[in-house]
């Protein structure tokens, strides 16, 4: 489960939310294989206060889908020329 913040996110605490937003998605589907494109951690991980997702989620999640690869807990693969996310 993800928990919402109370209050609306700052543009600056977009991707350390969404970081957490995945861990904990992946702790609780370790035994899944996992695939995840920035656009779908926006979209599965809505922020409370925004009725739709926009350019600024979609990047702050492709930040920290990217954070967590060069920390090695995703692999980054290119498919068809969009990055995809995999827990491997």
């Amino acid at each position: 489960m993800v928990v919402l913040p109370t209050i609306p996110l700052q543009p600056h605490e977009l991707i350390p939310w969404y970081e957490q937003a995945i861990k904990q998605h992946l702790n609780e589907h370790s035994s899944s294989l996992t695939v995840l494109t920035a656009r779908e951690v926006a979209d599965l991980f809505p922020l409370p206060q925004k009725k739709e997702v926009g350019v600024q989620e979609i990047k702050a999640a492709e930040k920290a889908l990217e954070q967590l690869a060069s920390k090695g807990l995703l692999c980054r693969r290119e498919i068809q020329g969009e990055a995809r996310y995999i827990n491997d």
